[in-house]
């Protein structure tokens, strides 16, 4: 007989396949991974397969008990499909199980998840135990109308997940349309403001770096600030770099921990380097470049506390700023290496079809004029110009 717990554990296989329960109740495991309980039955004479529901918006009792009644039914000449349709509608609550369970695999990290019931358990707890098809457009009105105006990208999430939620109940022929898709009908049109990251001037950088390097934070935090400023990358690559990802003057990121799901290569320049050789002395076994005190991956807000606390008027992630600016105002760099840099993609979708090079060299020759610029050293003092492997690219002006 089946379990819970064993139900949990059911994976699934190259063909669907049944787990038999009590008499005539099975459990399906669908090559998706979806596990439906089935009945099969003789009705009228004839033998019929009920579908129950899903598991686990239908639990292992609920289908038993709803087994025990439909044999009892069709013993007595009735027909329970139509007791069983009703049963199979899932609350909201039930239907966001799955919803979460099919986009979890393409989340960044855990967070999303556990933002997303946070924000549904505060904004939106009277929707959760009602039958997906009893809700109305004003139901969802009452939830967004409050937050609207006032907490605007968390009403936004908050539209996005429950359009989701009953996008997907209709999908699955639980209700009849989506009754997301009519707010904008009946809600005011916000009016989107681009927030920047607060960012130091290019002229700031060198001594924003002594001063993070003077300070006496763990050796770690200092060290990935550094490093990240020298590469112009994003805190979390950073902060989640492996010694895996190293390969000589390079650092490779998979895409799974890049911003735009592609895999990137760094060119580091020979401060960045000295930054991972002195980090090698403190290898913890974590196979972490920059590891927290405890070995793990030192939190986002860890790097900014440093950078705040240290009385530095910027963001760790503004100092991607500071560099895109010091290199449009003091290089001759193409923008496109600039932004390569960056890791930005290109929006020019017909451009960027056709350009498909990496630019490495290129790339290495402005973060080698960068680092030269935020941290100079006694083999870049009075640096003019950048030649790197023959390139004779322009560097500071």
């Amino acid at each position: 007989m089946l379990t819970e717990a064993k139900i949990k554990r059911l994976a699934p296989d190259a063909k669907p396949y049944r787990v038999s329960d009590i008499p005539t109740l099975a459990l399906i495991v669908q090559k998706s991974g979806r596990k439906s309980f089935l009945q099969r039955l003789t009705i009228h004479g004839k033998q019929k397969d009920i579908r129950i529901g899903d598991w686990p918006a239908v639990t292992l009792a609920s289908a038993r008990q709803q087994a025990d009644e439909n044999r009892a039914a069709a013993k007595a000449g009735r027909d329970p499909r139509q007791v069983v349709e009703a049963l199979a509608v899932p609350t909201f609550a039930e239907a966001q199980e799955f919803v979460i369970a099919l986009h979890r695999g393409n989340w960044r990290n855990a967070k999303t998840e556990k933002i997303w019931r946070s924000d549904m358990n505060r904004y939106a707890a009277e929707l959760l135990p009602l039958p997906v098809d009893q809700i109305t457009v004003r139901h969802l009105e009452k939830v967004l109308a409050p937050i609207w105006t006032t907490k605007r990208e968390t009403a936004r999430r908050m539209k996005q997940r429950l359009g989701s939620v009953l996008k997907w109940a209709y999908a699955h022929g639980h209700r009849d349309g989506n009754p997301a898709d009519l707010l904008d009908m009946i809600l005011p049109r916000q009016k989107r403001t681009r927030r920047h990251f607060a960012a130091v001037p290019f002229a700031a950088v060198p001594a924003s770096l002594d001063t993070i390097g003077n300070s006496g934070a763990w050796w770690a935090t200092r060290a990935a600030f550094r490093f990240a400023v020298l590469t112009a990358s994003r805190s979390g690559e950073v902060r989640n770099l492996r010694w895996t990802d190293l390969d000589g003057s390079t650092a490779t990121i998979p895409g799974d921990r890049m911003k735009a799901g592609r895999t990137h290569i760094v060119p580091l320049s020979r401060q960045a380097l000295a930054v991972i050789e002195d980090a090698r002395e403190y290898s913890d076994g974590s196979g972490l470049v920059f590891p927290s005190q405890r070995g793990k991956v030192m939190t986002d807000s860890t790097i900014s506390k440093l950078v705040r606390s240290n009385g530095i008027d910027g963001t760790p992630h503004g100092f991607r700023s500071s560099f895109r600016n010091w290199a449009a105002e003091k290089t001759s760099f193409p923008r496109a290496i600039a932004e390569l840099c960056l890791a930005h993609v290109n929006d020019n979708e017909t451009e960027a079809a056709y350009l498909r090079t990496d630019m490495m060299e290129q790339r290495a020759a402005l973060l080698q004029s960068w680092a030269d610029f935020a941290a100079p050293d006694k083999l870049a003092d009075n640096v003019v110009t950048a030649d790197f492997g023959g390139l004779n690219l322009p560097g500071i002006a």
